[in-house]
């Protein structure tokens, strides 16, 4: 949802747009690269709806220089201004073309009202772009775009807080919500990032309210963080009364409005307040309210209720006893959740002195709840195919659910769980 673009006028050095008319002299740039050189301006101008109708954008410039031995195939230097598209976006169903020009000036700045006037050794190149699409916006809007990483019309947002089985990340397109691949709609939980686009010289507000609460018992998100910036390095946000003011959309590349270090397993809802100045009385719209699913709780182990995962021998005389080497074990496990998410097995110490082999499992994937209480078997040969020495051991039970944690990919609530063996000599 970037409300930005970068273009940029590339030329050829030396080139028809040199103020040199002999584009085999390489000089006539203030110096080479001991030296300061020069500037090279490059002005651009916008016709957005094909009229003829210019609007300056900006000017930019590049650092040129005498350069002794050019390569035959000539150096390359780009010029690239930011522009903010927030105002121009269009549908993917009406695509919008506009006009770009590009008018550089040598070591003098071209004009800024009058797109033809061409000096100092200037030229001017026009081209035909796509916008690319993106929502219709003519006046700032009070709209959050994304929450916990996910695209608001990838959440059940008017219902149960859940994302939508086809649910992706917002800036990760092709990794899914389910961490799993699976479709399964899943909770948010841990740091969730509130993103929108940016309307600078407005000031916003972003509540957050426990579904069932009275209406006035909302939370502000005032917290201060810090925002990425295009260039390099972070701003830091800070709030006024719980109102922060909207940062300029071509110095920063990220999008965060608001942070919420959340807790607790309820259905909360967000919105967004759009003000004139950092109060309420100047609140000129509010969003709707976007309802999400909040999940901070993990697998949980003995003596939790209800038991969600567990990990038990059932060979020999159970838990922590002595087994012979080369023989084979068998036990269960419990794996469930609220929110299941997957489970994995696995034999520790496992290094090169000390080689194991792993827990077999049949009739159930690892995306596949083994609930309480009679959970799922497992087996483990301690003879095949590696001979395992011995040892002290465990057999180590990981759960996790599908809980968006901290509104990244991979990242969701886990737990393990172990229980342990000793091998001795035969």
């Amino acid at each position: 949802m970037r409300r930005s673009s970068a273009w940029a006028w590339t030329r050829l050095f030396p080139s028809v747009w040199s103020p040199l008319s002999a584009s085999s002299v390489p000089w006539g740039y203030s110096g080479d690269l001991c030296y300061p050189g020069s500037q090279e301006y490059v002005a651009f101008c916008a016709d957005w709806n094909n009229t003829c109708q210019w609007t300056y954008l900006g000017t930019t410039a590049v650092n040129v220089h005498d350069i002794k031995n050019i390569p035959k195939e000539g150096l390359c230097y780009s010029a690239i201004l930011p522009v903010d598209l927030t105002y121009e976006r269009r549908s993917c169903e009406k695509p919008k073309i506009g006009r770009v020009r590009a008018v550089p000036s040598w070591a003098v700045p071209p004009s800024t009202t009058n797109p033809d006037q061409l000096t100092y050794g200037g030229n001017r190149l026009d081209a035909h772009v796509q916008i690319n699409p993106g929502d219709a916006i003519t006046n700032p809007l009070a709209k959050i775009r994304n929450i916990g990483g996910i695209a608001v019309e990838d959440i059940f947002t008017s219902g149960v807080g859940m994302t939508k089985p086809t649910a992706v990340f917002a800036h990760n397109p092709p990794l899914s919500a389910d961490g799993w691949g699976l479709g399964r709609t899943c909770p948010f939980g841990g740091q969730v990032k509130i993103e929108g686009n940016f309307y600078f010289g407005y000031y916003y507000r972003v509540k957050v309210h426990k579904v069932g609460d009275p209406p006035n018992s909302f939370l502000v998100l005032g917290d201060n963080f810090f925002v990425e910036r295009s260039d390099f390095g972070f701003d830091l946000q800070t709030s006024t009364g719980g109102f922060f003011a909207y940062l300029d959309p071509l110095q920063h590349f990220d999008n965060a409005l608001a942070y919420w270090n959340s807790s607790g397993n309820d259905l909360w809802e967000v919105q967004l307040d759009l003000a004139t100045a950092p109060n309420e009385p100047s609140i000129i719209a509010s969003s709707l309210w976007y309802r999400i699913q909040l999940d901070n709780t993990g697998p949980l182990g003995p003596p939790a209720s209800p038991l969600t995962m567990d990990i038990h021998i059932t060979s020999g005389a159970g838990d922590c006893k002595d087994f012979v080497q080369g023989g084979k074990i068998d036990g269960y496990f419990i794996a469930d959740d609220l929110h299941f998410g997957g489970w994995g097995l696995s034999t520790e110490p496992n290094s090169f002195t000390t080689p194991s082999n792993q827990p077999t499992v049949t009739g159930l994937a690892p995306t596949d709840p083994a609930p309480a209480p009679g959970g799922h078997a497992w087996h483990l040969d301690t003879g095949s195919p590696v001979a395992m020495k011995p040892c002290g051991y465990v057999v180590r039970l990981d759960v996790s659910d599908r809980t968006i944690m901290h509104s990244v990919p991979f990242a969701q609530n886990s737990n393990h769980i172990e229980v342990g063996f000793c091998l001795r000599e035969a």
